[in-house]
């Protein structure tokens, strides 16, 4: 079957193709790009919510225990 590793050929040829697009769409699109632009950067949060966590976001590795089930926990436990 196929390999969820990609290879880093593989990466650098998705990131210069989208490069290539994103230019491609500033040089010959800029008009319909800049009316976009401020709902593009209000997509960006929830966008940066869902797929931000487990990359270093700031969420520790405790265990994720109500904080009910902390307090009647006994110190040592």
């Amino acid at each position: 079957m196929g390999n969820a590793n990609w290879s880093k050929i593989n990466q650098w040829l998705l990131w210069i193709g989208l490069a290539a697009a994103v230019l491609w769409l500033l040089l010959y699109h800029r008009a319909h790009v800049l009316e976009v632009l401020p709902f593009l950067i209000l997509l960006a949060c929830p966008l940066m919510h869902l797929f931000g966590h487990g990359h270093g976001g700031g969420h520790s590795q405790h265990s994720h225990a109500s904080k009910d089930e902390q307090r009647i926990r006994k110190p040592g436990q």
